[in-house]
């Protein structure tokens, strides 16, 4: 990915540009933000300083980001949570998700997929509900924190499927996925981007993405959860999606960005 071009009427950027991670390091957020910045900063002519501030599915960090000055030298690295999940969660949210922000670029979708440490014995995902079912409760699935895509799509199978997980919440994906390959966690939701590098590595086994098609660029032989043909399965599809956000400043507004 490589931005390529901007245009401003007034000298801008005249500092370094200060993006606001959401989540802990490690996450997809944080790995988007860091590659990103290597070729924005070079665009743009000034220095990208990642500050990882997570928490509450990425409200911790946009509140804070929301008393940023608008002067189009921060960025925000919006999730799904953070600016579509969390006001519906959340009574009181220190931003308003629309309003607070400009929308700069978003760098697209993706679904999230079922993993197990390799080392366990569920080979497929009806391995996995058939233990559920008969454990209720027993089982235990991380996610990158309250609220998240990948909380919800584990708690969307539950639902759909007539099972209980246990959940365990983490501040981000980076965590709650190592405790998942040490066996402390008995599975997780979580995007390709974090999960593909301990799948191909063999520390976790993925039993199912979410999308409603088998992954043609990166996981081909693993199955949709559709495809387990459990009673509730049908039709299930969960997506997570990633853009940078602003301060609303003409900056950001005038600015174009391609990638």
């Amino acid at each position: 990915m490589a931005p390529s071009a901007f245009s401003q009427a007034a000298p801008w950027p005249s500092k370094p540009i200060n993006y606001l991670v959401a989540f802990p390091a490690g996450g997809t957020t944080d790995i988007l933000a860091r590659l990103v910045s290597q070729k924005l900063g070079t665009a743009l002519g000034t220095t990208m300083v990642i500050e990882n501030r997570g928490g509450a599915g990425g409200s911790v960090g946009s509140e804070i980001a929301v008393r940023a000055p608008a002067d189009g030298h921060h960025l925000l690295g919006g999730t799904i949570s953070s600016h579509a999940i969390n006001v519906s969660l959340y009574p009181k949210l220190g931003y308003d998700p629309i309003k607070s922000f400009t929308p700069v670029y978003l760098y697209g979708t993706n679904p999230v997929v079922l993993v197990v440490p390799a080392n366990r014995p569920f080979r497929t995902l009806r391995d996995l509900l058939t233990a559920a079912k008969a454990n209720p409760g027993k089982l235990s699935g991380a996610s990158a924190g309250n609220g998240t895509s990948q909380h919800l799509a584990q708690e969307l199978l539950a639902f759909r499927v007539d099972v209980k997980f246990t959940h365990i919440p983490y501040k981000g994906s980076a965590p709650a996925i190592q405790d998942v390959m040490s066996g402390q966690v008995d599975f997780m939701f979580d995007t390709t981007v974090v999960a593909g590098p301990h799948i191909q590595s063999g520390k976790l086994r993925a039993l199912a993405v979410t999308s409603s098609r088998r992954l043609t660029d990166a996981l081909t032989d693993v199955p949709t959860v559709a495809e387990s043909g459990w009673p509730g399965t049908q039709g299930f599809e969960v997506v997570s999606w990633q853009g940078q956000r602003a301060r609303p400043s003409r900056s950001w507004t005038d600015c174009t960005l391609r990638f």
